[in-house]
């Protein structure tokens, strides 16, 4: 109604229906950039109410919603609210204080409260709004004298008299409202006398630094890996996004803070340095773990910030807003005043694409003596973030066309961006850039476009995933797994054969996953954990359709004498004679191109659609209607974009129920992934070693039983943290360390006999087995090849031989 009916100014900007936070600290930043750029007077007082909605007197409120007229029954109804209002308290022992009435402030979680408060200093803003001819002039037609945002109260003036007069105001209205202001809190912001006159920029050091202990505080916790990753998003970096709004900070503290959680997620998934830094920026939905760098969320901030402002639903905002990059555009350019003329929103366009510079009415100045302003960053955000302001077309509802300039889009998004969603499909986008870098990585990228929403569900909510399993699935899909052609890409070992007897494939990971011979029979188990989720959601619908339905699984179609086929699934609907045959298959996830026809998964649903060809047109001679379709999961989780609508459309599951299976389908593939690489990896001897729920290296010690001392705790603590680095695939120079403590604390040598070894940590694994028989092990850095003498090459001999 207050706003329907214009009685409140727009000098006031809390409780509105737009964005006011921000628009009530951007009028404070534009008067101090313009008085920065054009040296002149300038007088503020920004008063901060003590107790301001605890001390409003109810009756001031009361009188001002009649002056304004409201209607005398809803003025009587808010009356009726808070006359003879009291509260008590109860104590432990059943009795309860005397009535304590209610006679000053409004109703601390009532609704209703923000707007009666706003209402009640309304007299003031209203007079301070008033004295607009001593105020600054930010624009043409603009002048500001206040700005508030409910007791947050600013008052400026371009002369010390009219300051005067403003505080005059203030102190005459909290003297009759009874109201005070906190004095405890007055700093003074202006010029120092002397030395002290020195320039500073805002430093957000503190902030950083705290963010930085939250994260180290997250990542050293017991969380599991999905859980850290959700409690940075949600309560660490949010924190620095009002701030990144409106200070402009020094890119180094930003990156500092970049470089912390880059570290602390490698740690968290024990990621090693050469893995792609995109995965942790990109979308959850495509794989990716979600974050936004702070440097980047400065951009979208602040590109974001300026769009609001440029669109105020406040005119005055609006008109401040371009007439600061007027300001900019003056202070920079030599313009052509007769082609400009009435051509504001034009040029504002082009200074920001950074396009002005390039048209025969505009020469850049050498020097222009200007200041770096929020318009500046803009500017150079949207070079770097690839995004340019437009001219759009809009239809009015009577059918008018207009064309309005300062328009935004972003690739993904087909329409044009409005004040709910700007910030949120900016930082979209920038997650997209991330996302293209990260399929343009031809060996860490091959799987990335074959993810999906549904198969990249369990990376913020984890799916029922083991850690090991979760840090599996994301080594995984970068392909970062220490098989033997990794390994051997990394030049930690000569030759990629599988290392299975008799296989003479190279040990990539899709062999692993999905044709090596020695894991034949855990390969078939993952395909029939994921039909059995599948099956048992399907006898369900069955179920529901009380006799509509029958269905058969891993049966053969009676009459058939061809091939023995056993589709894993068959509904029959004799009614109206149609068959729905659908087969379950897991493949590895490689896909080459955004052709979802190039991915391994389509390859493998048309393989399952030709070999059941002959099954199909069998049925048909019998006069049946056959649909045949194929359900196609990744090893790595990924969920092929048709299983969805074959669950729905074709065995008529229901949509909730269809994603549900295809998530919990994706995670089983996972852990059966898992498993088949440390059976794999490891043998029947580290599977005893390490037993059937540990995710670290076994000891055997043959001292295991003795009774513990300082000693063998410090031993066994030094190779609880080797084995910790051993699985991350730690660097070189922190394992043999390690080794050589260990050797030293227990004062004889290791032995291959007294450790079992995480094959996944090659080159950990034979530097242990280098200390054991007293090698010298030299290495220069991180990925340097390191060499043994001569008493080394039985171990590594030895290690070959395991």
């Amino acid at each position: 109604w207050l706003d329907a009916n214009e009685r409140l100014t727009d000098a006031q900007k809390g409780f509105r229906h737009f964005n006011g936070c921000n628009e009530h600290a951007f009028i404070a930043s534009a008067i101090l950039d313009q008085t920065r750029r054009r040296p002149r007077e300038l007088h503020m007082v920004w008063y901060d109410l003590r107790n301001a909605f605890g001390s409003i007197p109810p009756s001031l409120m009361w009188c001002v919603m009649r002056k304004i007229g409201v209607s005398s029954s809803f003025v009587s109804r808010c009356e009726n609210i808070y006359h003879g209002s009291f509260t008590t308290i109860a104590n432990g022992l059943g009795g309860a204080t005397e009535p304590i009435r209610h006679e000053l402030g409004v109703y601390q979680g009532c609704p209703l409260s923000p707007t009666l408060f706003i209402v009640g200093i309304m007299p003031l803003v209203r007079a301070l709004h008033g004295l607009r001819s001593s105020g600054v002039q930010l624009a043409a037609d603009t002048s500001v004298s206040v700005s508030a945002y409910a007791d947050d109260i600013k008052t400026v003036s371009s002369s010390a008299d009219g300051i005067r007069q403003a505080h005059k105001i203030v102190t005459d209205f909290l003297r009759w409202s009874t109201m005070a202001a906190n004095a405890s809190n007055y700093t003074y912001l202006g010029v120092g006398d002397g030395f002290d006159r020195v320039k500073q920029r805002v430093s957000i050091v503190p902030t950083i630094q705290s963010l930085k202990r939250e994260l180290t505080a997250i990542f050293r916790s017991d969380l599991a890996p999905w859980q850290m990753v959700r409690a940075v998003k949600s309560h660490v970096i949010p924190k620095a996004e009002y701030l990144l709004r409106h200070v402009r900070p020094l890119q180094q503290q930003l990156q500092a803070f970049d470089s912390a959680l880059a570290r602390g997620v490698r740690h968290a998934l024990r990621l090693p340095p050469v893995s792609l830094s995109a995965v942790m920026y990109s979308p959850p939905g495509s794989g990716g773990l979600g974050f936004v760098k702070m440097t980047q969320l400065l951009a979208a901030t602040q590109v974001a910030h300026a769009w609001q402002m440029l669109h105020s639903r406040d005119l005055s905002v609006r008109t401040i807003a371009r007439a600061q990059v007027m300001q900019i555009v003056q202070k920079r350019f030599t313009l052509d005043a007769v082609h400009w003329r009435d051509r504001d929103a034009e040029l504002i366009q082009l200074f920001l694409n950074s396009e002005l510079a390039a048209s025969p009415f505009a020469t850049a100045k050498r020097a222009h003596g200007d200041v770096g302003s929020l318009w500046v960053d803009v500017q150079r955000h949207l070079r770097t973030m690839e995004l340019r302001f437009t001219n759009e077309t809009f239809t009015a509802q009577d059918g008018s066309v207009t064309e309005r300039a300062l328009q935004l889009r972003v690739p993904h998004h087909r329409k044009v961006l409005q004040h709910k969603t700007v910030a949120r499909q900016i930082k979209q986008h920038i997650k997209l850039l991330a996302l293209a870098e990260w399929k343009a990585a031809a060996d860490q990228g091959r799987t990335v476009r074959a993810h999906g929403q549904l198969g990249s569900a369990f990376m913020n909510r984890g799916g029922g995933l083991s850690d090991a399993e979760y840090r599996f699935a994301i080594r995984a899909r970068l392909n970062l797994v220490c098989t033997r052609a990794v390994l051997k890409r990394m030049r930690q070992l000569r030759t990629p054969t599988c290392r299975v007897a008799g296989c003479t494939h190279a040990e990539t990971l899709p062999h692993v996953l999905n044709h090596c011979k020695g894991s034949e029979e855990i390969i078939r188990g993952r395909h029939d954990n994921v039909l059995a989720l599948v099956r048992r959601e399907v006898e369900a619908a069955v179920e529901r359709s009380q006799g509509a339905f029958s269905a058969h699984f891993e049966e053969q179609v009676e009459g058939f004498t061809g091939a023995a086929f056993r589709p894993d699934i068959q509904l029959f609907d004799r009614s109206s004679r149609a068959v729905v045959i659908s087969d379950v298959a897991v493949a590895f996830e490689d896909q080459t191109s955004e052709d979802t026809g190039s991915s391994n998964l389509a390859f493998v649903h048309d393989v399952k659609l030709r070999k059941y060809a002959p099954l199909v047109r069998h049925l048909e001679r019998q006069g049946w209607r056959v649909k045949l379709s194929a359900i196609v999961f990744g090893s790595l989780g990924s969920v092929s974009p048709r299983n969805f609508k074959i669950l729905t459309e074709d065995l008529h599951l229901l949509k909730k129920t269809a994603n549900k299976t295809l998530r919990s389908a994706s995670t089983a593939a996972i852990k059966a992934s898992h498993r088949i690489w440390r059976l794999h990896a490891g043998g029947e001897q580290i599977r005893q070693a390490r037993g059937t729920t540990g995710d670290r290296v076994a000891t055997a010690n043959a001292d295991a039983n003795a009774p513990p001392t300082e000693r063998t705790r410090s031993v066994k603590a030094t190779q609880q943290r080797h084995n910790d680095k051993m699985d991350a695939c730690g660097s070189l120079e922190t394992c043999a360390w390690d080794a050589q403590h260990l050797q030293q604390q227990q004062q004889q040598p290791l032995s291959c006999q007294t450790r079992v070894l995480a094959p996944a940590s090659a080159h950990a694994a034979e530097l242990v087995l280098a200390a054991a028989t007293r090698a010298e092990v030299q290495w220069r850095a991180h990925r340097t090849i390191y060499t043994c003498d001569g008493s080394g090459r039985a171990a590594r001999h030895a290690f070959s031989r395991w």
